[in-house]
């Protein structure tokens, strides 16, 4: 067994104005996200050094340098997309949609929803990254406007048949609404501003016709567990959308970012939350003839709800040692059956430590990275650092484009 090691270097959720004051010192300085790398020089560096740690899948959200901020500037994904394809040639880029956060939200109201993700269009010879997260966090209102209209239930206990129809029958929403996610955050967590379904089921469609025409591949952010599931199998079903048409998907379960996908306390529970992933295989398969799901699994876990992930683990020679959220999740993605790919670290979902006294430290994206190569030789796990099988594996029919800017279809962009 071997896994590719990702790290998720800058994210959404930890900024300057997305937390209030915890009335703790250190959990203020890792919530607000201080020690998160912003300027294009220091993320190169550190991507340099994530490299030759054994890194091979980097995801990144673009920030605003001056104020810290989640960003929509395309300019800012180009420009670090450029530069680490120049200096570490080895990694599989991957560029989350701008969510959430005041000048993000500033973004969508002025210029509208697409600007969340306009760096989808990047070619990766223009800076772009293999992977643009399509789905994930405010995309949810289009299931959950189908389950309103009771054509999709998230216990998803329908045939295969009938799911598909039931999507396809599906018409969103015009009503403008709050776009609210039950997620765990101090402040503002759920805040991803106001839309309709109509909104988000055109801005998914367009993403994915846009990604085929830069000939870039599918990625999905699981925040929920059923609801996530439900949308991904959705956006494969629909037959205006077809995600997954190629025969390759990754989906990102972020364990432990909202009540709806809590942290696993057993390895049953998180082998079956990644099967059930894994199980959308068989969806495009039936729909396509061919599919292959790849697994990312990420600890999204707060350092104010720690203290409820922390117990004693149920798997191999640590069986019974009280760990911490990251090394949980290390040592199950670690076991021999389960069926994960990328085991993802870094400060966008946990920027801390937890010792063995089970004490909180604000850390760097380097310092996690040495930590879950320990376990990977703890549990003797080897690190897949090869770049060409980590893209067989990661990109099943690759169709990143050439220098000359042309798609495979022939399309000049």
């Amino acid at each position: 067994m071997k896994l590719i090691l990702g790290c998720a270097s800058t994210g959404a959720r930890y900024t300057p104005r997305s937390h209030r004051s915890t009335g703790r010192s250190d959990f203020d300085a890792i919530m607000t996200g201080r020690r998160i790398v912003t300027t294009i020089r220091k993320l190169v560096e550190e991507a340099k050094a994530l490299e030759a740690a054994g890194v091979r899948y980097y995801h990144y959200h673009a920030r605003n340098p001056a104020t810290r901020e989640q960003t929509t500037d395309t300019g800012a994904y180009s420009a670090l997309g450029t530069a680490l394809r120049a200096h570490t040639p080895g990694l599989i880029l991957s560029f989350g949609a701008s969510r959430k956060g005041v000048e993000v939200l500033a973004s969508v109201e002025h210029f509208g929803e697409a600007c969340r993700a306009l760096h989808a269009l990047l070619p990766c010879n223009l800076g772009g990254a293999e992977f643009v997260t399509l789905q994930a966090a405010a995309e949810l209102q289009v299931i959950k406007d189908a389950e309103r209209q009771g054509l999709v239930k998230i216990d998803h206990h329908r045939s295969e048949v009938e799911f598909a129809d039931h999507a396809n029958r599906f018409q969103p929403s015009l009503v403008v609404e709050d776009l609210s996610l039950s997620a765990y955050s101090a402040f503002g967590g759920s805040n991803y501003g106001s839309t309709s379904s109509q909104v988000q089921f055109e801005f998914l469609k367009n993403l994915v016709q846009c990604r085929r025409i830069v000939g870039g591949h599918h990625e999905v952010e699981w925040v929920q567990l059923l609801r996530s599931y439900a949308m991904t199998r959705f956006c494969i079903e629909h037959d205006e959308i077809d995600l997954g048409e190629t025969g390759q998907l990754n989906v990102t379960i972020l364990f432990g970012f909202s009540p709806r996908l809590p942290f696993p306390s057993s390895y049953e529970e998180f082998k079956k939350t990644v099967r059930l992933a894994k199980s959308l295989e068989d969806i495009m398969r039936l729909k396509y003839g061919h599919g292959t799901v790849t697994v990312c699994t990420g600890a999204a876990v707060l350092p104010t709800h720690v203290a409820e992930t922390v117990g004693p683990l149920d798997v191999s020679r640590d069986r019974g040692k009280i760990v911490g959220p990251l090394q949980r999740l290390a040592a199950y993605a670690c076991q021999p059956d389960s069926e994960v790919d990328i085991l993802r670290f870094g400060v966008e979902d946990t920027p801390f430590l937890v010792d063995d006294l089970l004490d909180i430290h604000a850390t760097t994206n380097e310092e996690i990275g040495r930590s879950v190569s320990g376990y990977l030789e703890r549990y003797e796990v080897e690190c897949e650092t090869a770049p060409e099988v980590v893209r067989e594996r990661l990109l099943t029919n690759d169709r990143a484009i050439g220098i000359d800017g042309l798609t495979p279809h022939g399309v000049h962009l």
